[in-house]
């Protein structure tokens, strides 16, 4: 596997990066590396929806269900989500 050396973190990206790898039990470059990886590698629909945990957010699943098909319908890929799309999309019908 490749090694990446990461100079000139902020102490507040540290410091939220190290209670993160504390609270999962993880050493903190394995947490790194998990968050890395979750953000680089896009899921289908289906994987997204197999972890999906509301939060105190106020949307419905209905609601998150319209952002993904207003998305898909005009700029993505069919098999494809990431989170930042997801999320984008949501914001747009939120506004």
């Amino acid at each position: 596997m490749a090694r990446i050396d990461l100079p000139d973190v902020p102490d507040d990206v540290h410091a939220t990066l190290a209670a993160g790898a504390e609270a999962a039990g993880q050493p903190l470059a394995a947490f790194v590396v998990d968050r890395l990886v979750e953000i680089t590698r896009p899921g289908t629909l289906a994987d997204y929806l197999a972890t999906y945990q509301p939060s105190d957010t106020g949307l419905t699943i209905e609601d998150a269900v319209a952002a993904v098909r207003q998305g898909r319908d005009t700029d993505w890929p069919a098999d494809h989500l990431t989170r930042a799309r997801l999320l984008a999309a949501i914001e747009r019908l939120e506004t």
